[in-house]
This record gives C-alpha cells, structure tokens and sequence, in this order.
C-alpha cells in the first residue's frame, strides 16, 4: 500500500474512531479490520494519536466532543485514556524536573 493510500486510510479510521461515517463506509472499515492487519495496525494508531491529542488538549473542539461522545464508549478506550493522561502528566512532570548534578571526575 502506498503512502498516500495509507494516509488516506488513516484519516477515514479517525473519522470511523470519532463516528463520522455513514453506515455503508462503517461497514466496509469494520469488514477491511477484520480481514487486513495494515488496516487494523492504522486504528491502533489512530485510536492512541486520538488519545493523545485529547490529552493534550490539541483536538478541534467538534472533534473533541466526537471523542468524548462516540470514541469514549467502550470501556478499554476510557482506560486506555488514563492511561494516556498519567503518561503525559509523567512526561511534563519530568521534563520540567531540573537535571541532576553529575560531580566532574578531577584530574
């Protein structure tokens, strides 16, 4: 598949993760997750670029109240989303954190 096909996929799973499709593109998505692990490896991505983006607050408003709406649904998404909120807290927590001395070896 080639770049641009992906990209194009991958942006028609986001719609799909935030329930933007019509019944007949959901369909054929939910058939092509099943039968084809590019596909199925582009919603893993998409659902934790979502994840992350809402996080971070990076999402579109409308697109925000999709996540929280539809994508929020299933339970694993919701823990995945704690999951995802400790580790950027984790990650501003510590690249705020001042570095450590390191004592210089005297020659």
């Amino acid at each position: 598949m080639g770049t641009e096909e992906t990209g194009e996929e991958y942006r028609l799973i986001r719609r799909y993760l935030l329930g933007e499709l019509r019944e007949g593109e959901r369909v054929d998505i939910e058939r092509r997750l099943m039968t084809d692990e590019e596909c199925f490896d582009s919603l893993l991505l998409a659902e934790a670029d979502l994840a992350d983006e809402y996080t971070r607050g990076e999402l579109s408003d409308s697109d925000r109240q999709r996540f929280e709406d539809y994508f929020l649904l299933a339970p694993e998404r919701r823990r995945d989303l704690r999951f995802a909120k400790a580790l950027t807290k984790y990650a501003s927590a510590a690249s705020s954190a001042p570095s450590p001395v390191r004592p210089t070896r005297a020659t």
